[in-house]
């Protein structure tokens, strides 16, 4: 098990929330994301120093272990299904490594 996880290991790039920032505090993520799982949709949002992790329960479980410390989120669908909203926060994470087209 341990082995399958360190083989599924997700970089999350953190980076400062707001432009306003002069420092090189990564508090928070880099851009915007969105991630998916059934009918769960979450959108994550950088937010500035000092806001904390502004999501459900699941969500910020998940979002603290990733080391993010600033977020705004927004779920839609049945956020009540724990597994699907973990998938989907995991998704928004992992999505922000890929290139849009």
């Amino acid at each position: 098990a341990i082995k399958d996880a360190k083989m599924h290991l997700i970089r999350v790039r953190l980076g400062s929330g707001s432009w306003e920032d002069s420092g090189s505090f990564s508090n928070s993520i880099v851009r915007n994301a969105v991630g998916k799982s059934g009918s769960t949709e979450i959108v994550l949002k950088p937010a500035p120093r000092g806001v904390g992790i502004v999501a459900g329960e699941v969500a910020r479980k998940v979002l603290e272990l990733a080391g993010v410390k600033d977020v705004w989120t927004f779920a839609k669908g049945r956020t009540r299904n724990v597994l699907n909203m973990v998938q989907a926060t995991i998704h928004a994470l992992d999505s922000m490594n890929k290139v849009k087209e």
